[in-house]
């Protein structure tokens, strides 16, 4: 199980988030980092976790603003690898975040997430356009697809999940936005299983409510090869001993 630190970035610092209530984001109050700037907290997880991939969420762009590429640079100086969700809603914009990724290699991966899409006949385009880093965030709010798109209420979180796995995309976030950062254990695993069971050649990451090691252990079992892991790194309730990171 491969533990992957969150960032999320919001006005260039780091916020701790807390079920999806953006506009009562604070910057974050870490054990671990001295303040809130992008590249100290990035450095503090690295020395922490020894974990060089980070997942990294841009919500000023997610809400409209440009992507803060400082932002990304000041983390990638520590050697870390991002996988960035900047808000790309539209093929428009996937191909002027791409442009501006091609020659950045520390960028592993670029996020096309369920809550930004405008339309539900962009997905196979989204996929082709971001390729290989493409992966697709299945969002939830409390089980339930969180989507702007009216089409898309009408399906199930798993078949949400088969349609982006049909429309190319290897690489997949399950997140709970209403399990981030209170500490209420993972509700994602069952989901992940179903997925897992009828796509195994697709690699599976899950977020939301990670508290200690039994939780990853979980996830583990339901098929997950990823864990998004913020909280639990900042109040320094899950043991990294043995470490199990890369």
């Amino acid at each position: 199980m491969q533990i992957i630190p969150v960032i999320d970035i919001k006005d260039g610092v780091v916020v701790h988030a807390i079920a999806g209530q953006r506009n009562e984001y604070e910057p974050i109050q870490s054990q671990l980092a001295c303040d809130a700037t992008p590249g100290q907290v990035a450095a503090a997880l690295r020395d922490h976790t020894g974990c060089s991939l980070f997942y990294l969420a841009d919500l000023s762009a997610i809400a409209g603003a440009t992507p803060d590429w400082a932002a990304y640079d000041a983390i990638a100086t520590t050697g870390a690898s991002l996988m960035i969700d900047a808000g790309l809603s539209a093929p428009d914009s996937a191909r002027d975040f791409m442009t501006q990724a091609e020659s950045l290699d520390y960028i592993d991966g670029v996020v096309i997430a369920l809550e930004a899409l405008t339309s539900c006949d962009d997905l196979s385009e989204l996929q082709q356009i971001t390729n290989d880093r493409g992966i697709f965030s299945l969002d939830l709010q409390a089980g339930q697809l969180l989507t702007h798109v009216e089409a898309l209420r009408q399906r199930s979180p798993l078949e949400m999940g088969q349609h982006a796995i049909r429309a190319g995309f290897q690489r997949l976030i399950v997140l709970d936005l209403a399990q981030v950062g209170v500490s209420g254990g993972v509700s994602t695993h069952h989901l992940c299983r179903a997925l897992s069971v009828r796509f195994p050649g697709v690699k599976l990451i899950s977020g939301g409510g990670v508290r200690h090691r039994d939780d990853l252990d979980q996830l583990q079992a339901a098929g997950c090869h990823g864990a998004l892991v913020a909280s639990a790194l900042h109040n320094r309730t899950l043991s990294l001993e043995p470490p199990d990171t890369h």
